[in-house]
C-alpha cells in the first residue's frame, strides 16, 4: 500500500513531496526492485555519499499508456517532456504518438532512453506499480550523474574551486559542452570558458575531460571501503590482465571470467577459432561455479613470442604457478593440443586434459581443408619459413581488404552449424582477425605446425599425464571421428565423440563439455 500510494505521485500534494522522509522511502523502494546482482556487487564498495544517485525532482511520472501525468518544470525543460506526451514502445522511446504501453507490465524495473533538449542521449529507469484502481503507473527516474555534497566539497577544499566552477564541473560531468552549460546557466559563453580554463589549471589537469575523470574518481574513493571489494565473494573478474613470467622473461595476457573461487579451467586458443569465449560459454561455466582463464598464446595479442613449441609450452606451465592454480583442467582448442601435452613444469597442477577436434597423428588431415588456398597455405607453412612469410602476408592482406568476416565464413562454408555460430558472433571473430594481423609469424608458424606434422614426443608427453580426453565434433571436417578414435586409441587415451558438433561445438555445446568435464573428474 505504501509503495501504491508514493508511486501514485498524482495524489500527492507539494508538502508532501517536498518532505524528506519520502526521498528516502522511494529511494529504497526504486533500489528493492532491482534484482541484478550485479548491481550489488558494483555499488556496495562504494557508499551512495561518492554519487547522488537522483534527486526528487528528476522524478516524473506516466500513465499505463505512457502518457505523462507529472513531471517537474525543471525536468520537463531539460528532457524537453511536456504533461501529456506519450513514449513510445520501438527504438529509442522518444516520444510520439500514443501507443500501448503494456510492454513493461511483466517487469517492475526498465530502461529506457530519450533525447534531451540538446539532443544528448538520456537514461531513464521506470518502476511499475499498480495503483489503488488496478491501473498501472509507472515512475520514470532520470539517471543524473552529479557530484555529492560531500564530494563538491573535497573538492572545493582540496583544490579551490569556486561554486560556479563546481556547477560547471557537473554539468560538464552530464556531457554538457560549453554551449549547452551556457544556456542552462543563462551565462555567455566565454564566461563559461573562463571558468573551465581556471578550473582546469586549479585541478591541475590538461582538458576538461581529464578534469571530469578526476572529479569522479575522487568522488568514487571518499568513504570507500577497499577491504569491502576484496572480501566480497564470490569475487568476480571479466577483464584482461597482463602477468610477468619471471622464469623467461616473458609476458602473458590473459582474460579471466567468473568467480576466482571456482573450479579452474585454461581455454588455450587456436588460430581457427575465436581468442575469447562467447557468453553463452561464460554463462554456462558461472552455472557451474567454474573459473575461466584465456591465455594468449606466446606471440599472439600481449603475450611475448617464443621460437619454439616447449618454450610456448614452458611458459604456460609457469603461468599456473605464477598465479597460482592448481586442480586445473586445460582445455586445447585443435592446433594447440601439443602445446598443452608439452607442458612438463607445473603439470601436477593440472588434473586433466581435454583436447579438442584434434586427431593426434592422424593422417590425411591437410587433404581435407577447404578452402583449397588455405590448404596451400599451411603446405607452404610446413615447406619454408620463407614460402610461409608470403603466404601469410596474402592472408593478412586478405583480413585488410575484405574483412575477418569472409575469410570464417569462406573457413567454415562447408559445415552449417559452424557458418551459422560465426553469423551469430561476428564481433568475436573480427576481433580475433585484428590479433591474427598483429600476431607474430614465427608462431603462428608454431601453431600450423604442431598440428600438421608428426610429434615423435608425442605418446611420451601423453603417458606422463594423468588424465587425457581427446573429445570431437561429429561434423568436425579435417578429422573423421573414424580416424580420431583410431589415432586416440594408438595414444592410449580416451576418445568421446560430441553428435551435432562442428568445429566450434565447445561454444555451440558449452554444456557438452563441462558435462565430460565433471564426468571425468567423477571418475
Amino acid at each position: 500500500n505504501l509503495e501504491k500510494a508514493f508511486l501514485d505521485w498524482s495524489q500527492l500534494s507539494a508538502t508532501a513531496r517536498s518532505n524528506p522522509e519520502f526521498d528516502s522511502i522511494l529511494t529504497s523502494l526504486m533500489a528493492g526492485g532491482v534484482k541484478s546482482d550485479s548491481t550489488a556487487t558494483l555499488t556496495s564498495p562504494f557508499p551512495s555519499a561518492s554519487f547522488r544517485k537522483f534527486d526528487l525532482a528528476d522524478v516524473f511520472f506516466l500513465n499505463e499508456k505512457g502518457v505523462v501525468i507529472d513531471i517537474s518544470d525543471a525536468l520537463s525543460h531539460l528532457l524537453d517532456v511536456k504533461l501529456g506526451d506519450t513514449f513510445r514502445t520501438e527504438d529509442e522511446n522518444d516520444l510520439a504518438e500514443p501507443r500501448d504501453f503494456s510492454f513493461l507490465s511483466d517487469d517492475p524495473v526498465q530502461t529506457i532512453e530519450v533525447r534531451d533538449r540538446f539532443a544528448i542521449k538520456r537514461r531513464i529507469i521506470l518502476h511499475r506499480a499498480e495503483s489503488e484502481t488496478g491501473s498501472l503507473r509507472f515512475a520514470g527516474v532520470y539517471v543524473r550523474v552529479a557530484l555529492s555534497g560531500e564530494a563538491e566539497r573535497e573538492l572545493s577544499e582540496r583544490y579551490g574551486l569556486t561554486r560556479s566552477e563546481l556547477e560547471i564541473l557537473g554539468l560538464a560531468l552530464q556531457r554538457y559542452k560549453p554551449e549547452h552549460i551556457a544556456k542552462l546557466r543563462a551565462s555567455k559563453l566565454n564566461t563559461v570558458r573562463t571558468h573551465i580554463s581556471r578550473l582546469i589549471q586549479k585541478m591541475e589537469c590538461h582538458s576538461l575531460s581529464e578534469a571530469v575523470g578526476s572529479a569522479i574518481e575522487l568522488s568514487m574513493t571518499i568513504n570507500s571501503d577497499a577491504s569491502a571489494l576484496v572480501s566480497m565473494r564470490p569475487l568476480r573478474e571479466d577483464s584482461t590482465r597482463k602477468v610477468t613470467i619471471p622464469d623467461h622473461n616473458a609476458v602473458v595476457e590473459y582474460a579471466r571470467y567468473g568467480p576466482v573461487s571456482g573450479r579452474p579451467v585454461i581455454v588455450l586458443h587456436s588460430l581457427e577459432y575465436g581468442f575469447e569465449p562467447t557468453p553463452e560459454f561464460v554463462g554456462e561455466a558461472e552455472k557451474r561455479d567454474v573459473c575461466l582463464y584465456f591465455p594468449r598464446r606466446p606471440g599472439f595479442g600481449g603475450s611475448t613470442p617464443v621460437v619454439s613449441v616447449d618454450t610456448a609450452a614452458s611458459i604456460l606451465g609457469h603461468f599456473l604457478r605464477v598465479l597460482n592454480i592448481s586442480g586445473a583442467t586445460m582445455v586445447a582448442l585443435s592446433t594447440a593440443a601439443p602445446f598443452a601435452v608439452a607442458i612438463q613444469e607445473q603439470r601436477g597442477r593440472i588434473d586433466q586434459f581435454v583436447l579438442v577436434n584434434y586427431g593426434l597423428n592422424a593422417k590425411g588431415k591437410i587433404d581435407v581443408i577447404e578452402p583449397k588456398w588455405i590448404r596451400g597455405m599451411i603446405r607452404m607453412a610446413m615447406a619454408a619459413p620463407s614460402s610461409f612469410a608470403a603466404g601469410l602476408e596474402a592472408v593478412r592482406t586478405f583480413f585488410r581488404t575484405f574483412g575477418t568476416e569472409r575469410f570464417y565464413r569462406m573457413l567454415y562454408s562447408t559445415i552449417d552449424v559452424d557458418l551459422q555460430f560465426m553469423e551469430q558472433h561476428e564481433a568475436i571473430f573480427e576481433r580475433s582477425g585484428e590479433i591474427m594481423i598483429k600476431a607474430n609469424r614465427v608462431n603462428i608458424r608454431l601453431d600450423i605446425m604442431a598440428a600438421f606434422m608428426k610429434n615423435p614426443d608425442l605418446p611420451r608427453h601423453l603417458a606422463t599425464h594423468r588424465s587425457v580426453i581427446v573429445a570431437n565434433g561429429s561434423e568436425q571436417h579435417m578429422v573423421s571421428p573414424d580416424e580420431a578414435i583410431i589415432s586416440a586409441d594408438n595414444m592410449n587415451v580416451r576418445f568421446e565423440l560430441v553428435p551435432g558438433g562442428g568445429r566450434n561445438w565447445p561454444f555451440e555445446k558449452s554444456g557438452a563439455l563441462f558435462d565430460l568435464i565433471e564426468q571425468d573428474t567423477e571418475v
